[in-house]
């Protein structure tokens, strides 16, 4: 039961999350053995075209929902099948550390699902077990393999860290080793305690032939004024409602301009009350509509900065390593944004975009001001953060490097972070190092 050659790839709902669906897509590509696995099934992709995303479609399993008479078979079984993994996995679970008694209950539901992925993959060759998100899939991923004899990893985001925390400091310890999405959340996950050589900082990798530079697209129609966009989840913490106040600001100062904010979500009353508030009707423009990735450069091609000024919101919830910034430095387009988790990892002021303090309205206006009256400026920005995300932000070497951890992982199979040295994954150039986080400690 022990080991094998191919890589449990664990994610909470696989196809509706860019990021997960890039990298999972790479790794396929690439040739790694994944039996992928959604905690939660979807039938469609969210951020895709269904046709884009047909290998993986047909490669992701649901977990859920479990059908009853499977899920009693698991868990009367499992004590026979598994034997002692299963009494040690239960133990850990009810014992570990873990922030409070409803985390703790929360641990230990979890191993039901685990149950019935156990019983799944027993002889199907897993040699390691990996999560995206540390909260539900992570829990998951950790019972299994401990029931499995293999071990695990994950890869944290955002409010999986910084809100809803389950057993973290658990995971962060008993961990082969975690994928640090950025430098923050390398000094994160050190806050907590983690062996540094067990933190692999991997940047969530984009196909940098998706992007295009501006310009590229011919068929965008021109802005008769500089245009700012916004591309995002409608939700606090996207920092939308700071964009629209510097908005006021510029339209007050007689800055010429328009500003397209596009996505979804449950800020949408709030965001459009805000510009109607601000009679900024004409001028800025909210979709209400989830972008696809393949509308994306079209959308991004006639604009002169990119806007995603994001906070910490009211429940402690944060961005960790927007993807959208990302994409838009990979078609020309200067970001600007906050000093916020990851982000400075991805620009850096002055050379690929510029960066302002959460909340102040007033600095984000002066920095998309600065973008708006300078063409020449906004174009330089665009130019070297084109390079900047093509060279360090590429699908490629992403899949590279995580590569050659689960092979390594898969080839020396085990329950707990042995005492052998990992692979030579070499560090991405990062952002500017700072403090250790806050919120981190507990």
């Amino acid at each position: 039961m022990t080991g094998g050659e191919r890589i449990g790839y664990v994610g909470v709902d696989v196809l509706n999350n860019a990021t997960v669906c890039n990298e999972a897509s790479g790794l396929l590509r690439a040739g790694v053995p994944l039996e992928v696995v959604s905690v939660y099934g979807q039938e469609r992709p969210t951020f895709y075209r269904d046709e884009t995303l047909d290998d993986l479609r047909r490669s992701v399993n649901d977990l859920f929902p479990v059908a009853p008479r499977e899920l009693a078979h698991a868990i009367l079984a499992a004590p026979f099948v598994f034997g002692g993994r299963f009494r040690a996995m239960l133990a850990k679970a009810a014992l570990g550390p873990a922030e409070g008694w409803r985390q703790r209950l929360t641990v230990l539901y979890q191993v039901l699902p685990a149950l019935v992925l156990a019983m799944r993959w027993r002889g199907r060759g897993i040699g390691h077990i990996h999560a995206h998100w540390a909260h539900t899939a992570t829990s998951v991923a950790m019972h299994a393999a401990e029931l499995l004899g293999v071990g695990f990893s994950f890869t944290g985001h955002a409010n999986d860290l910084f809100v809803h925390r389950v057993g973290l400091t658990a995971k962060v310890r008993r961990a082969r080793f975690i994928v640090c999405i950025s430098e923050y959340h390398r000094r994160f996950y050190l806050a907590l305690g983690a062996d540094p050589d067990r933190l692999k900082v991997v940047y969530c990798g984009i196909d940098t032939e998706r992007f295009s530079a501006r310009g590229s697209a011919p068929d965008s129609p021109p802005s008769p004024r500089p245009r700012i966009v916004a591309v995002g989840r409608l939700v606090e913490k996207k920092g939308l409602h700071d964009l629209i106040a510097a908005c006021a600001l510029l339209r007050d100062e007689g800055t010429d301009f328009e500003c397209l904010i596009a996505g979804s979500g449950p800020e949408h009353a709030r965001l459009s009350a805000l510009i109607a508030r601000h009679g900024l009707d004409g001028l800025v423009r909210l979709t209400g509509q989830t972008v696809l990735q393949e509308d994306l450069p079209d959308m991004l091609a006639p604009a002169r900065a990119f806007a995603l000024p994001c906070i910490r919101d009211r429940d402690g919830d944060m961005d960790g390593l927007p993807q959208v910034l990302i994409e838009a430095m990979l078609c020309g387009v200067p970001a600007v944004s906050t000093r916020l988790v990851g982000i400075p990892d991805i620009v850096r002021p002055g050379e690929t975009g510029l960066l302002v303090e959460p909340g102040d309205a007033r600095a984000l206006a002066d920095a998309l001001g600065r973008l708006l009256a300078s063409p020449d400026l906004a174009a330089r920005l665009g130019a070297q953060g084109r390079s900047w995300a093509r060279a360090h932000f590429g699908l490629d070497e992403a899949v590279g490097r995580l590569g050659r951890l689960f092979r390594w992982a898969a080839s020396n199979p085990g329950p707990s972070a042995p005492k052998l040295s990992m692979p030579s994954v070499p560090e991405p150039d990062r952002g500017p190092r700072g403090a250790v986080p806050a919120g981190a400690s507990g």
